[in-house]
């Protein structure tokens, strides 16, 4: 997983089979582990 920092925007991007799946300044208290 990599942490992108796009101005004021924090995105996660992590690969989720054989997808990529981009979450938009994520919840800390949720797992991307879904």
């Amino acid at each position: 997983m990599a942490l992108e920092i796009k101005g004021m925007i924090r995105s996660f991007r992590f690969k989720k089979g054989t997808e990529y799946i981009t979450l938009l300044d994520p919840d800390p208290n949720i797992s991307p582990d879904m």
